[in-house]
């Protein structure tokens, strides 16, 4: 099986990330809880999209920050683990192709700067780079 995702070409901290077609964002953090402290863990900050059309579901993972929303825990509060316990959604709202919706980052379990991307069309993953710039 092929796993297509982590599109991380020469990115830096903090590059706009786009919506990929119209639809609505929802604005999400995971975490655990160390010492009495939330912290990101597994996707860090997340955005889960879905096309105005309802064909495309994508995430955009371990980002620094959201545009359109304020976390509720800092970029900086973060710990490179798998799994959380729990899942902050923060705020849903409609975008439109090719508005900033986040900022590429390295919360969670990441291990350096890079967007993790996945896309599903139908519900089935696909490759991103096939039809992102068909997307409507």
């Amino acid at each position: 099986m092929v796993c297509y995702h982590d599109i991380n070409r020469g990115v830096s901290s903090a590059t706009p990330v786009y919506a990929i077609a119209d639809g609505t964002v929802t604005y999400k953090q995971a975490y655990r809880i160390y010492n009495g402290v939330k912290k990101l863990t597994s996707y860090g900050n997340f955005i889960e999209f879905q096309s105005s059309d309802g064909i495309y579901t994508a995430k955009y993972c371990h980002l620094n920050g959201f545009s359109g929303a304020n976390q509720i825990i800092s970029s900086y509060n973060t710990v490179r683990a798998s799994g959380s316990t729990g899942v902050y959604r923060i705020k849903t709202r409609t975008v439109r192709k090719g508005e900033v919706i986040g900022y590429i980052g390295q919360t969670g379990n990441a291990s350096g700067v890079h967007l993790h991307f996945e896309l599903r069309r139908n519900g089935t993953r696909i490759d991103p780079t096939s039809v992102i710039g068909g997307l409507k």
